[in-house]
């Protein structure tokens, strides 16, 4: 065995691996929403830059997520005057708004906003903001992932 090396090549690296999901005040949430049964992430890298005529729909899938009790989370690149200022615009004040990294928001989905279903932290769909689904058919959606 003289001359052999140990010697190893590193592995793959996701282009996803800085991956926080935190509330205004900075506290982390990320293994909440990843270790729920369902999570709804409705992913908009950044708020001012979003299709304003997908947020009615929006409101809807936040209303039905928390009448059927499964995990939401508005995840934005906003900073807090941001998300503030688009609270009054949109009457969305109340909305489960949390931060993560912009570009890594950019990563995950490309429609601003868009929406990805989770079940058990496994990407399960994934939804440009033109096909937001109506909150029947969201149920659907996750029903048939359990």
């Amino acid at each position: 065995m003289a001359g052999l090396r140990n010697s190893y090549t590193k592995g793959y690296v996701p282009p996803i691996h800085d991956f926080l999901i935190s509330d205004l005040n900075g506290n982390n949430y990320t293994d909440d929403f990843l270790g729920a049964e369902h999570a709804v992430f409705i992913i908009s890298p950044f708020l001012e830059k979003a299709r304003g005529d997908a947020w009615i729909k929006v409101a809807a899938v936040v209303d039905w997520a928390r009448r059927n009790d499964v995990k939401i989370a508005i995840l934005t690149g906003s900073g807090r005057e941001e998300i503030e200022a688009f609270g009054k615009r949109y009457a969305a004040s109340s909305w489960p708004f949390y931060q993560a990294d912009g570009t890594v928001l950019k990563t995950m989905m490309r429609s601003n906003p868009g929406l990805m279903l989770l079940h058990k932290g496994t990407v399960k769909d994934l939804i440009p903001a033109r096909r937001l689904p109506s909150p029947e058919e969201l149920g659907r959606k996750i029903g048939s992932a359990r």
